[in-house]
């Protein structure tokens, strides 16, 4: 475990002192200025994008639009920036990312543990994990590394039973990420199983709750503040990439990726888009997968079909959308995609999925540090 972090995180270093000869910039992108005021100057390149509204929104509050992104994490920058920091809250987005990403990676290998023992392809999951293309985002100011922690938690505390803190994480996680409030499935799954088995189910409603709860209080914030409660879903539209207030179907959806791949330059923004298609036609391929292997063995109830539908909802929910332009990231939340790689039983064919995932993850990541738009 600790010579798999350590070489991730060497080649995460590595490819940010790299990146600039590898890649051209893409001569400017937004919030570029406002970026380099941020010291110091070398963890810039980890606030791109997202990053710099979530720090926008820890030293400011909230400004026009901003409320597409949920206030864990920005609250959670402020108080560490203001307290340890003096005021430095790029320090501190970096550092929330880091530590999250280590405890999250400590809780999914004993959660990993607890599902397969010692099965070997524990450490392959792990590492088709850190491998994956867009697995640098862990570490930037955005709120994967954070959310990655609490969701791993909640199906961790599902596992050992430990309600409380299973809803505790449950409750947060949905204050970080709008797919929190998909935590309900595990809950939900509690539920059925004790009813299938002719249990009592006196309390266990309670467990819905908890993610349900933590969206309502960002809710009813929105709802004081701008007088629209789902405010959060009705900005998107501020943030490009073409998304759209209305739901859209994934048949539009890759249609219109399908016009990209037939009608587009060769170029960066092409390979972007390509990336994100193929990410997402693998990662749903792999979870249909796993869906049917789960009918064929009458699992549907089962622990480890909570986080294949929890897993799935992830994926699909930016797609709704219009764009997959944010997919990469949400693939890496679907957990249960990397225990599928994981148990392969051809070495030469995890071996050929590792080295995609690493090509991949250097290309993106060498883009996303030089300010082009990966995700």
């Amino acid at each position: 475990m600790k010579l798999l972090l350590f070489g991730w995180c060497s080649l995460f270093v590595l490819l940010g002192f790299l990146a600039p000869s590898i890649f051209p910039t893409p001569g400017s992108f937004p919030y570029e200025a406002q970026l380099k005021m941020y010291e110091p100057f070398f963890l810039q390149p980890l606030a791109h994008f997202d990053g710099i509204h979530y720090l926008l929104i820890s030293e400011n509050g909230y400004a026009q639009y901003e409320q597409a992104f949920f206030p864990l994490y920005p609250l959670l920058i402020y108080l560490l920036s203001q307290y340890l920091f003096g005021g430095h809250s790029i320090v501190a987005g970096v550092l929330i990312s880091f530590l999250s990403f280590i405890g999250g990676m400590y809780v999914f290998k004993k959660y990993l543990q607890e599902l397969m023992k010692k099965d070997t392809s524990i450490w392959w999951t792990l590492l088709f994990f850190l491998l994956f293309p867009t697995s640098f985002f862990l570490n930037a100011v955005y709120t994967e590394g954070l959310f990655f922690l609490l969701s791993i938690g909640t199906f961790y505390f599902i596992h050992k039973k430990n309600w409380v803190l299973a809803g505790i994480c449950a409750f947060f996680a949905s204050l970080t990420r709008l797919i929190g409030i998909f935590l309900i499935i595990p809950f939900a799954l509690i539920i059925l199983r004790r009813w299938q088995e002719g249990k009592k189910l006196q309390g266990y409603f309670i467990l819905l709750f908890a993610p349900v709860v933590g969206l309502a209080t960002y809710c009813l914030y929105l709802w004081q503040t701008t007088g629209d409660p789902l405010y959060f879903m009705h900005v998107q539209w501020a943030f490009g990439a073409q998304r759209s207030n209305n739901l859209i179907s994934i048949p539009q959806v890759l249609y219109r990726y399908a016009k990209i791949v037939v009608t587009s330059d060769w170029n960066i923004p092409y390979f972007i888009s390509l990336c994100e298609l193929f990410l997402f036609i693998g990662a749903g391929a792999i979870l249909v997968f796993q869906l049917v292997q789960l009918w064929r063995k009458k699992q549907l109830l089962s622990e480890l079909a909570g986080l294949v539908y929890f897993s799935s909802a992830s994926l699909i929910l930016p797609t709704l959308t219009g764009t997959l332009s944010s997919v990469p990231r949400y693939a890496l939340l679907s957990v249960s995609i990397f225990i599928a790689l994981g148990s392969i039983k051809k070495l030469w064919i995890k071996l050929l999925i590792g080295f995609l995932f690493l090509i991949l993850h250097i290309m993106l990541f060498s883009l996303y540090v030089r300010g082009y738009f990966v995700s």
